[in-house]
Order: C-alpha cells, then structure tokens, then sequence
C-alpha cells in the first residue's frame, strides 16, 4: 500500500466511519499536541475489570504499574491476515 493511501484514509474515510456509527471508534488525545482524535476500529470489543484482564494475560507479561491506578481494559482481537 502506497504512503499517500494513509493520509487519504485518515482524512476521508475515517470521518465518514465515525459519523455512520457503524464503526467504533476510540477517543484519544494525542501526546504532544493535546489534541482531541476519534479513530474508527473494525473490532469487536470487551470491557474488562482489571481482575479479569490480568487473568488473560499470559504469565510472563508485564502488568502496568499501580501508581497509574488502571481499572479498566479493552480487549481485542486480531483478524486473520491483518
């Protein structure tokens, strides 16, 4: 996929997901600019509680430190052949 295609998607198809709410999409902000975004996902998502998300994870992972007081995770999925 050509460089140029990620500029294209990011200014004409993800408005376009985001406004037929068919998509779901995650609220962030970026580091540096603090500025608002809404990225579509083609995903289905879980809300987990910490309990159940550290109960995923496989035994050598690193679990975030408490200090950033975490308590809620999304869990996802990866498609085949993405």
């Amino acid at each position: 996929m050509p460089l140029w295609w990620g500029k294209v998607n990011k200014r004409m198809f993800h408005p376009r997901a985001v406004r037929s709410g068919k998509w779901q999409v995650i609220h962030h902000v970026g580091r540096r600019s603090g500025r608002p975004y809404r990225t579509p996902l083609e995903a289905r998502s879980v809300l987990l509680s910490a309990r159940e998300a550290f109960e995923r994870l496989p035994p050598d992972a690193q679990r975030p430190p408490r200090l950033l007081r975490i308590d809620e995770f999304l869990a996802m999925r990866r498609l085949n052949g993405v």
